[in-house]
């Protein structure tokens, strides 16, 4: 979206600087940008799209708040006409329609949290949480109707992303006796049933971000 096609008003700028009204996850669907509105209240948001004139809410089903997640992505588009929306009321992820009608509930295996909600073609990957006892999973789901576990550690995990022909994956894994920003290890893998990943680095250093180029 051309830098001259945004309209803020002084009102907007105000809110921002109170932090009245805090925003995330933005992104253009349609040729609009979207974003993740926070209520402020039991950790909700809800997806806002905003066009010329108003600020349109898309869907008020709950959706989490990247806040409450180290910036984790809660909600990704599919295509033109469908999105993905990770609930927070810990009820799944919703298909939703442009309009914001839920097309499909995706019902996820019981976990502490969820969060990095990514897509990958024709469906997405969740990085989910069971607790230190049993440790962290991402799960891909296809919409033809498969959820499938395609990788689990006990270490910590974060920062999820797909290359752009969907072919990769890469996410950082640190132990529980650190943080990222102190020592993390970047893994890297070819999108499979079973990921392999490859770590390009010992974890002595920090990381962060990790993101695909070219």
């Amino acid at each position: 979206m051309p830098y001259s096609s945004w309209r803020v008003t002084t009102q907007e700028i105000d809110d921002v600087i109170s932090q009245r009204r805090r925003r995330s996850d933005l992104t253009v669907w349609n040729g609009q940008v979207c974003y993740l509105e926070n209520l402020g209240s039991g950790g909700q948001s809800v997806l806002v799209r905003h066009g010329d004139v108003v600020a349109e809410v898309i869907s008020t089903t709950g959706v989490a708040s990247s806040l409450n997640g180290y910036g984790s992505p809660c909600w990704a588009p599919i295509d033109s006409n469908r999105a993905v929306i990770l609930r927070a009321d810990g009820g799944g992820v919703d298909l939703i329609d442009a309009h914001g009608a839920i097309l499909r509930n995706v019902e996820l295996p019981a976990a502490l949290a969820a969060g990095y909600l990514r897509r990958r073609r024709d469906g997405f990957v969740v990085l989910v949480d069971y607790g230190p006892e049993i440790g962290r999973a991402l799960l891909h789901y296809e919409l033809s109707g498969t959820l499938a576990e395609i990788y689990r550690t006990r270490n910590l995990m974060g920062d999820v992303v797909i290359s752009e022909d969907a072919e990769t994956v890469a996410w950082l894994e640190w132990s529980s006796d650190s943080m990222p920003w102190e020592s993390a290890r970047l893994a890297i893998s070819s999108f499979a049933s079973s990921l392999d990943p490859r770590f390009v680095n010992s974890g002595d250093t920090a990381a962060s971000q990790p993101t695909f180029v070219g």
